[in-house]
């Protein structure tokens, strides 16, 4: 009676912190909760089976929000236990006979872990570790026990990492005691692997592999089960993936460092699994294999820094790899090993082709056996593929290929390997890609009517399932061979744009054979623009989840891809359409409101490019008629997409009082000068009529960057060369209307009045960053008389009184360095306006009085003065020169 009336409040406790579908109830009155810990305390302290359930109530309350934590909970609460016992008693109970009882401990042990597992840890008896290993190899599907080691692993690996690495390298060689009746669990094994080449062996022998029938000298004792030892390695996967992601590329973490000094133990592992007789623990051997190489592959060795570090270990490597293509082996393990022997060719560990050895023959002799349509295609001595099989097979070997393309922008030995194929594999890509987007978004049996029904007949309903089944493993690698064709279009490959254009075209004699810098403007798009266009603009704009095209980090990759896909060699005009573009411009503002600076980076870079080959930026010497039109409209457009990511970069710049959505980082420093170059950029192809228009958001950009206080330390002194390319290029004489000119010059006026409205505001010098703003506008208002073509002449009102401003900063020790500068530039000016001229004969006497005048000069002003006059006088003709003596 006590266990069932125990047994139906937890079931309440379990409905009331929603671990079940039924609604839940509400604990948090404290009234409520007083009263269910007075139901629950007689069982906590009776002395039967019930007590472990009492716990795992109590550990409910730990679960729900705000609860008190176990510590607490129980002193509180029940003065007969403390934390320890309780942690202790659950425990006690991980291998009991009785399941309901192991699953409440595990369920207990799961709930306090997931607040601190280190305390847990501490809190239990010496052997926990062990007997958690032990209860799930005795129950090796139990999702609970998982969850606790993996909660376990995730909070403390990246503080533990050389602990946790001997705990999965312990479980591989952990024993436990033989059951005398055991049944024999239905696994996917396969033969032990073939160790008849030596060197394989050899590395076995060392590494301690076995048959899996036994590895303690005991005849008593046998290993872990095979699904255990497979956890262990996927925890050890997980681990580099979260080493991996909290690294830096700056500086190197603890984590990292405590991988890389324990490598060889890593490799020793992974060579141990992947020698296995079970399937799974093989590729996950591989795969551990290959989170070394991407991690450590151009890592010096820190004895030898000429030699990378894992120069020593690739005879272990080239051997792991040698068992996944033998005849006893799957298509699964053949086609992680295809990505082992891509990432060991890419990472650089070896560059002499002669010396890559085996495993760039295995990927030759996979590439000439899966490059034609074959019903018999193999893979080393692994044979008798089925379809499917066939295609997972062939997917891994044109992705290992694409990889290497991608590697080959970087690693320039590369290209040598490639040279060879590159004609053979462009075409496979691209038909590749063409049979994904098939299967993706036209497949033979619409699935809009949901997933067939067992009502249909059983070839429509094999079609449905083999057309999933191909589709996985295309979505696997598309991503990799649209990367691939997009380096190919970076480097401006003439055989790659025959290729996207459906043409039969010889081989290229050499990867990436430029045509030249000519870009070829064409209307119509290459024949697979929209194929590779529409699988990454499709990627972008889905919802993460299972029928995504990728995962939520993969944005910015698929970004700098569809980057390369606008060029306008293969684009043609299709994007400027106006369905394709209004969509791709919803696309665009979505990621900059909701991604990083990394991906508004890469977006800022698309809007330029898009602007730089518009239509109406390309017509060149074609007279302008004036006329707004739907080209203007897609121009300010993209222009919009770059000032959105400068207004979350730069306080007010949209509205006053406007805070930014960023820090200013470094990285967003480098975004800002990123945008407002391309904002240049855009407005040198823009046409005369709407010119002026973003002249005038480009002032008012610089204006608020000038006038910002937590602008000035780093973003000022970064976009003044962005200001000085910006007004020499509005100010350079060009072939255009006067009253174009004219309005230039009156845009420049204004910009002028503004910069001297926020000198004469910083002058107060009412906060720290007064002072540094007011040397700021100094420089930044003698660019706008220096850059170009200078018309503002000192007859002017506005030029007059800057220019009185700087001769006034010359008495100031705090500006009179940055004040000489700025006259320096103004009298060296070259070569001279009649405006010029204007300036140098309004700054001369004043600045003789000023050199002949001794007063304090602790910043040294008058000597730089006086050698700007000295120069000045070089710079003037034969009678000037004289007179200026």
């Amino acid at each position: 009676m006590n266990v069932n009336i125990s047994t139906a409040l937890f079931s309440a406790l379990k409905v009331a912190t929603k671990e079940t579908q039924s609604p839940s109830g509400d604990i948090g009155n404290l009234a409520v909760e007083k009263l269910m810990q007075e139901l629950i305390r007689p069982f906590v302290i009776h002395t039967d089976q019930t007590r472990s359930t009492g716990y795992d109530k109590y550990s409910r309350f730990d679960s729900k929000p705000n609860g008190p934590v176990p510590s607490r909970n129980f002193h509180t609460s029940i003065s007969h236990m403390v934390f320890n016992d309780y942690v202790v008693l659950l425990q006690k109970e991980l291998n009991s006979i009785h399941p309901q009882l192991r699953d409440i401990a595990i369920d207990g042990l799961y709930n306090l872990m997931k607040r601190n597992s280190e305390d847990v840890v501490k809190a239990a008896q010496d052997g926990f570790e062990d007997e958690l290993w032990l209860a799930l190899d005795s129950e090796p599907s139990h999702d609970g026990i998982r969850n606790v080691i993996r909660n376990w692993m995730q909070q403390s690996c990246l503080s533990e990492t050389a602990r946790w690495l001997q705990r999965c390298q312990g479980v591989l060689t952990m024993t436990r005691s033989k059951a005398e009746d055991t049944v024999a669990a239905a696994t996917k094994v396969s033969a032990v692997p073939d160790l008849q080449d030596e060197e394989v062996a050899g590395f076995a022998a060392a590494g301690g592999v076995s048959d899996d029938k036994g590895t303690a000298t005991d005849s008593g004792r046998e290993p872990l089960r095979w699904q255990v030892r497979t956890f262990a390695m996927s925890c050890l996967g997980e681990m580099f993936l979260l080493v991996s992601k909290a690294s830096s590329a700056d500086t190197t973490t603890p984590a990292e460092m405590a991988l890389q000094r324990r490598v060889a133990d890593v490799i020793r592992m992974a060579f141990s699994a992947s020698t296995s007789n079970v399937v799974e623990l093989r590729v996950w051997g591989l795969k551990i294999i290959d989170a070394v190489l991407k991690m450590f592959g151009k890592t010096p060795d820190p004895d030898f820094s000429e030699a990378p570090l894992l120069e020593q270990y690739q005879a272990q490597i080239s051997s792991a790899l040698t068992p996944a293509f033998a005849a006893d082996s799957s298509p699964e393990l053949a086609s992680e090993a295809v990505n082992v022997c891509a990432a060991f060719i890419a990472t650089g560990i070896v560059t002499d082709i002669d010396r890559m050895g085996r495993i760039l023959k295995t990927l030759v002799q996979a590439l000439e056996n899966f490059s034609t349509e074959s019903e018999v295609a193999s893979i080393g001595d692994l044979k008798g593929l089925s379809s499917n099989a066939q295609v997972m097979v062939k997917m891994s070997v044109f992705s290992a290929w694409a990889e290497l393309q991608v590697a080959s922008t970087e690693q320039r030995y590369l290209i040598d390997v490639l040279k060879p194929y590159i004609g053979t594999l462009t075409p496979l890509w691209l038909a590749s890609l063409r049979e994904f987007a098939r299967l993706r978004f036209e497949p033979d049996i619409s699935m809009s009517l949901g997933p067939p029904s067992l009502s249909g007949s059983l070839d429509s309903i094999y079609s449905a399932l083999n057309r999933e089944t191909l589709l996985r493993f295309y979505q696997e690698s598309w991503l990799k061979l649209v990367d691939a064709i997009a380096s190919l279009i970076e480097q401006d490959s003439e055989f790659v744009f025959n290729a996207l254009d459906g043409k039969e075209t010889d081989a290229p004699a050499t990867n990436g054979l430029s045509k030249g810098n000519d870009i070829n403007y064409r209307d119509e798009p290459v024949a697979f623009f929209f194929v590779l266009f529409g699988i990454a603009f499709e990627a972008l704009v889905a919802r993460p989840g299972s029928d995504a095209l990728a995962s939520k980090e993969q944005t910015l990759e698929i970004l700098q891809a569809l980057k390369k896909i606008l060029h306008p060699s293969v684009s043609g005009h299709a994007i400027y359409r106006e369905a394709i573009f209004s969509e791709t411009m919803d696309l665009l503002d979505r990621l900059v409101l909701t991604e990083g600076l990394d991906v508004q980076g890469v977006i800022v870079q698309i809007a330029r490019g898009l602007c730089i080959s518009h239509p109406s930026a390309t017509k060149g010497s074609d007279p302008e008629n004036g006329d707004l039109s739907e080209d203007i409209e897609q121009l300010f457009e993209l222009t919009r997409i770059i000032v959105l990511v400068l207004a979350g970069l730069l306080p007010n710049l949209i509205e006053a009082r406007q805070p930014a959505r960023h820090q200013m980082t470094d990285e967003a420093v480098l975004l800002v000068r990123l945008a407002m170059n391309a904002l240049v950029d855009a407005s040198e192809v823009f046409p005369s009529i709407i010119k002026t228009d973003l002249h005038a958001c480009i002032i008012h950009i610089f204006a608020t960057v000038l006038g910002t206080a937590s602008c000035q330390a780093v973003v000022v002194p970064q976009s003044l060369p962005i200001l000085k390319r910006f007004i020499s290029s509005i100010s350079s004489p060009r072939q255009s209307k006067r009253d174009v000119q004219e309005t230039d010059l009156t845009q420049i006026q204004g910009c002028l009045k503004r910069f001297l409205s926020i000198y004469l505001n910083a002058q107060k010098r009412e906060t720290e960053a007064s002072l540094p703003c007011v040397k700021n506008t100094l420089l930044a208002s003698t660019l706008l008389l220096t850059s170009g073509k200078n018309y503002m002449s000192a007859s002017e009102p506005l030029v007059a009184r800057f220019l009185e401003e700087v001769v006034d900063c010359l008495s100031d020790r705090m500006t009179a360095k940055v004040a000489a500068n700025c006259i320096r530039s103004l009298l060296l000016q070259s070569p001279k306006t009649p405006a010029d001229q204007s300036i140098a004969r309004f700054l001369l006497p004043r600045l003789i009085a000023f050199v002949t005048t001794e007063t304090e000069d602790p910043e040294n002003a008058r000597s730089l003065v006086s050698h700007a006059l000295s120069t000045y006088v070089t710079t003037l003709n034969g009678s000037q020169k004289g007179l200026a003596i």
